[in-house]
């Protein structure tokens, strides 16, 4: 490792860097954080981007030795000398490297508990800041900051995330592996706005069917696998042989509704579009309409449009309530046994269980047997989604989180259906809040479970995460949606991950495959923490 005088004059090597970096350490915070991360390419082409972005948080280079950036060649953990000559005091430093050590990204957290962030790649440079940690979470960091776990053997570089807290007149340093990170590390990046994401593994799709022009409507799988219909606003229904991606079928029925969602009926026969207001009925097997039926309160949007699991009834749910159709007839009745307050709900494909949310947005888990809605999961935020898993042990439920700021936030979460104890909170890359949660399914075997949400605030792109159920840790991600998802589907063989994307493009993705990396994946990472 090259000493400390070899890293300074490195950074000193041009009095034309020394001047840019001095007006930078002038200028506003805000500005601070983005002209270091440009000046890594100028003034540092040989270090990593955290060593400019220290020096603009005004760390004294003559006595910081900038051991714990040197990550990639470092082996253990270092101490480090710094300064205290900064008017902004920093109490915490994490970051973390690609494979290159070129790209990369992190966080500072000064004693004020304001957030400094910043990310380099290929595409550019970026940094923001300041928001700061509420007075709850920051009491949590200070504790966490204070007992870091020990490090786990040296990670491979790609996965290596920095850890460095000031102790006295140093820096304390640890390596932790981004695959594996103990749960105090999770937290800390939690409550940095998830700074250092873990590290996941990424599956691209194998195939792509320009479907629609655009694709604001729904995709949907028939129960035996054999069809998939996609459809969009003011365009005909396309049926597809999922197999072979041709399409087999279209339809102009639904050409004059702003098509919002499409749901098959468990026993096949019924294929539901809903609009608005509307909900159109075609037979599944010659693709004609059946009923067109409205709901109550005209101009208002269809909530979650679902079949009970005896293909009975029609649930649809609307800001002013739960409507329900009896399918014999499709009349209007009440949903036998289900409380009178219910405006959504959920039910498992055995009919035992269902979440169902009742007029005071709480989401309770009801028993079909039993006809008792006693298990209160949340009263958080009303359910949007809800998915069992085929051995009926586990519901996860995305849910919105009305006590945050901001309009679109929402968590996941797992939970026992015997119990309706949480299980697991699942998180894409340690993000506290969700942005956007569109979709959730689980695997066969039901030990992993996937979600569609934008998990990077920087992009519109939406990737199906996967968590394992055990654990409840990210462990990949099936990517290739540029924007929102409008359904996504399994085939019953548990082969093929397919997904309507708003790009008007149906993605296929090899689910097996992808699935056995992750399962490999963990494996490995099981074996190197035994070593």
């Amino acid at each position: 490792m090259r000493g400390p005088n070899k890293k300074v004059e490195h950074i000193s090597h041009s009095s034309r860097c020394e001047k840019m970096l001095t007006q930078t350490l002038s200028m506003k915070r805000r500005t601070t954080i983005i002209i270091a991360a440009r000046l890594l390419t100028v003034c540092t082409s040989a270090l990593p981007i955290a060593t400019a972005a220290q020096r603009a948080a005004q760390f004294d280079s003559t006595d910081y030795r900038y051991a714990h950036f040197s990550s990639c060649n470092t082996p253990a953990s270092q101490t480090s000398r710094f300064s205290d000559n900064s008017s902004l005091r920093i109490k915490l430093a994490l970051m973390s490297f690609t494979e290159r050590c070129k790209q990369g990204g992190g966080c500072y957290v000064s004693e004020a508990n304001e957030i400094a962030s910043y990310s380099v790649s290929d595409m550019g440079h970026k940094g923001g800041g300041y928001p700061k940690i509420d007075n709850i979470n920051a009491a949590r960091l200070d504790k966490l900051l204070g007992t870091l776990p020990p490090e786990p053997p040296l990670p491979p570089k790609p996965r290596r995330v920095l850890v460095s807290v000031p102790d006295g007149d140093f820096w304390r340093t640890r390596i932790y592996d981004r695959a594996n990170m103990p749960e105090e590390i999770l937290e800390l990046s939690r409550i940095t706005r998830r700074s250092v994401p873990s590290f996941v593994l990424s599956i691209n799709s194998v195939a792509e069917v320009e479907a629609h022009r655009y694709n604001d409507g729904g995709l949907v799988l028939s129960p035996d696998g054999k069809v998939l219909v996609s459809g969009s606003w003011f365009t005909n229904l396309k049926m597809w042989n999922p197999a072979t991606r041709m399409k087999i079928h279209s339809t102009d029925i639904m050409s004059d509704l702003a098509l919002e969602g499409l749901v098959f009926s468990p026993n096949g026969k019924y294929l539901v579009g809903s609009s608005r207001d509307k909900l159109v009925v075609l037979s599944a097997t010659d693709w004609k309409q059946v009923a067109k039926l409205q709901m109550p309160y005209r101009r208002r949007v269809v909530g979650t449009v679902n079949f009970t699991a005896d293909s009975k009834f029609l649930v649809a749910s609307h800001p002013k309530g739960l409507t329900t159709f009896q399918i014999s007839d499709w009349r209007t009745v009440n949903l036998p046994g289900a409380p009178e307050d219910t405006t959504a709900l959920f039910p498992s494909d055995d009919g035992k269980w269902s979440i169902i949310v009742t007029t005071n947005e709480a989401t309770v888990l009801w028993s079909a047997e039993t006809q008792i809605a006693d298990k209160i999961i949340s009263t958080e935020g009303p359910a949007l989604l809800a998915s069992f898993s085929p051995d009926h042990r586990r519901v996860a439920v995305a849910s919105s989180c009305k006590k945050q700021v901001g309009s679109h936030q929402f968590h996941i979460r797992v939970f026992d259906t015997r119990t309706g104890q949480l299980i697991h909170e699942l998180s894409p890359n340690e993000m506290q809040y969700i942005e956007s949660a569109e979709a959730l399914l689980w695997s066969p075997d039901s030990q992993y479970v996937m979600g569609v949400t934008k998990s990077n605030s920087f992009f519109t792109s939406r990737n199906v995460n996967v968590w394992s159920a055990s654990t409840g840790l990210h462990r990949g991600d099936f990517e290739g949606c540029p924007t929102n998802v409008t359904g996504i589907a399994l085939t019953p063989d548990g082969k093929t991950l397919i997904a309507g994307c708003r790009d008007g493009k149906i993605r296929f993705w090899d689910f097996a495959a992808g699935i056995e990396k992750m399962r490999a994946f963990e494996a490995s990472l099981t074996a190197e923490s035994k070593q």
